[in-house]
């Protein structure tokens, strides 16, 4: 069985869709895990009204707000404990295409070692009218070592929107730490160290982009204050870290532990963009990772100023 973990707060503007998108599924032996954190619009009453519907679906509401991570981890948990072999991660306004869990689950089947399957998304917009964006596997573009410093270095290329995750993993990656980042960045960085982790060039999600996402800023200045803190360099040095802790090195690659060596070292020390001109060997050895969809002249103004 699938365990499908939803996490809802203030969502009744999009909510129905992804709901529906998840329960017209071609793959129908799953569970629909809703906690809420606490919303104070209809979402509520539209969850509880799917629940009387369907007996997939299954409501939880928090007595506190957790946020997103622990939200999400909450969810998780639930999913665990009622018996779920594969968990899928699901936004409250995204939507699915019906073969969503049949790909993602057939990639599984076909490859029992891995911990993670991951389709690609189609990011749409409510906010400006006719944009549209495209998405490519990056298995096809990467080596493994390349696919986690992607997972470090370019952290928002991989997102939970698309995942599904065996139930094995979570011994490794739970609990979660807020000073991961968010929590796909997390385990899509765990999955890759073990090199277990296998993608697909479909689009399986339409990624809902608009004012009101967790992960947009908001104002010019919060754009700014995200673009220059110190904080995102890190949590790169924390995710590192934490493989190197969590995980055997008889289970990591050689390669591997050194570049999660590297990366430690290089964001634990690197604070302004003087020491980063003077350490060109990281960024240029990396080229590829910085500028993978991205012209050069702009990533090198990334690196220097935001990692």
């Amino acid at each position: 069985m699938i365990g499908i973990a939803m996490t809802t707060y203030n969502g009744e503007r999009f909510l129905r869709e992804q709901i529906d998108s998840i329960l017209n599924q071609t793959y129908t032996d799953f569970e629909l895990i809703v906690c809420d954190d606490g919303s104070s619009d209809s979402t509520v009453d539209i969850l509880n009204e799917y629940a009387q519907k369907d007996s997939r679906v299954h409501i939880f509401q928090n007595e506190k707000n957790l946020g997103v991570i622990k939200n999400f981890e909450k969810a998780i948990r639930i999913c665990l404990k009622r018996g779920a072999e594969y968990i899928a991660l699901s936004d409250q306004d995204d939507i699915w295409i019906d073969t969503y869990l049949e790909i993602l689950i057939n990639i599984h089947i076909n490859n029992p070692d891995i911990f993670i399957s991951y389709g690609s998304r189609y990011p749409f917009s409510d906010v400006i009218p006719n944009t549209q964006y495209t998405s490519e596997n990056l298995d096809f573009h990467f080596s493994n070592i390349q696919r986690l410093d992607i997972a470090l270095i370019r952290a928002g290329i991989f997102i939970g929107a698309t995942m599904l995750i065996k139930k094995t993993f979570f011994d490794l990656a739970l609990p979660i730490n807020e000073e991961f980042g968010m929590h796909d960045i997390w385990f899509v960085t765990l999955s890759e160290a073990l090199n277990k982790t296998k993608g697909t060039n479909r689009i399986i999600t339409f990624y809902r982009r608009h004012n009101q996402n967790v992960t947009n800023a908001k104002s010019l200045k919060e754009k700014l204050f995200l673009f220059f803190k110190k904080k995102s360099l890190m949590n790169k040095y924390f995710l590192a870290s934490a493989v190197l802790e969590r995980v055997p090195n008889t289970l990591l690659n050689p390669n591997i532990i050194k570049e999660l060596h590297v990366i430690k070292r290089y964001y634990k020390y690197k604070r302004f963009f003087l020491y980063r001109i003077s350490h060109l060997r990281f960024f240029l050895k990396r080229y590829k990772i910085y500028t993978y969809n991205i012209k050069p002249f702009y990533a090198f103004i990334k690196f220097l100023f935001w990692g």
